[in-house]
């Protein structure tokens, strides 16, 4: 599943449809996904990286 993940979101930082993302995903409290893409700021060249904070709008109410 890490592999799978990671190679979709590097596609979509490659295709140029995403600048960076984070995914992670837990089951039962424990970590199975944890992948990043990207930048977290593009104009000074920071990467992102799994403890870069990122904010969460409305859409990811559903979601939490």
């Amino acid at each position: 599943m890490q592999k799978q993940a990671q190679d979709a979101i590097d596609q979509l930082v490659e295709s140029g449809a995403e600048t960076g993302i984070q995914v992670a995903v837990y089951r039962q409290g424990e970590p199975l996904v944890d992948a990043v893409a990207g930048a977290a700021d593009p104009d000074a060249g920071r990467p992102m990286t799994s403890d870069t904070p990122v904010y969460g709008t409305s859409a990811g109410k559903a979601l939490t």
